[in-house]
């Protein structure tokens, strides 16, 4: 939306959010599609995720925009509920913040909650790769004894995302990790680019 939705556009009306939905969607849909948005906005009945408020490009020229938008469509649509997001040090900012919208921020995960994220992780890859329960099992101690032995990855492994990435380069790199974040992101860049360009080399064969 922020790229292409605000092309031309003088006034923002809640239109101008929902007039981008329509042209996104135009060739994905049948046409019976856009009334029944129209009638379940109306009726409180849906739930609108503005994903990456901070990311937005040129954000000096686009915030008021975009700020002007979420507004509109929701004093429009006040019965729909509405998730925005955006990473904490940039929503601290007085201009980026969304009139009447209450705050929350994400806790960071606990360690019964990495355990569980690393013990579903190698099950599923487990899964995948038709691997006995001892062996994914035996993968999975090891990550959560890394992270449990080293309070760098353990503070890391808080995050989410970052545990996402540590544990795609734990299964990835024979279960060796680096011991801090942008040590982190380079190998796992790094894992990444190697697989997207074996799948290319496969598709090319």
């Amino acid at each position: 939306y922020a790229v292409r939705g605000l092309e031309g556009v003088k006034r923002i009306t809640a239109k101008t959010l929902l007039n981008y939905i329509k042209a996104e969607l135009e060739d994905k849909v049948d046409a019976g599609f856009f009334p029944l948005l129209e009638r379940k906005l109306t009726d409180g009945e849906c739930i609108l995720f503005f994903d990456g408020l901070d990311e937005v490009s040129d954000a000096g020229k686009k915030r008021e925009a975009i700020k002007k938008t979420v507004e509109a469509f929701a004093g429009r649509y006040p019965d729909c509920r509405y998730v925005v997001t955006s990473r904490t040090y940039a929503y601290q900012q007085q201009n980026w913040q969304i009139k009447d919208f209450s705050v929350t921020q994400l806790a960071p995960f606990s360690e019964a909650q990495i355990n569980f994220f690393i013990e579903q992780w190698y099950q599923t890859i487990g899964l995948i790769q038709k691997l006995d329960k001892d062996t994914w099992q035996m993968h999975a101690n090891s990550l959560q004894q890394a992270i449990r032995n080293r309070p760098r990855l353990k503070e890391l492994a808080e995050r989410p995302l970052l545990l996402t990435l540590m544990s795609a380069l734990h299964a990835g790199r024979s279960g060796k990790l680096p011991d801090n974040r942008v040590m982190l992101y380079k190998e796992t860049v790094d894992l990444l680019l190697d697989r997207w360009q074996r799948r290319i080399l496969r598709k090319e064969e």
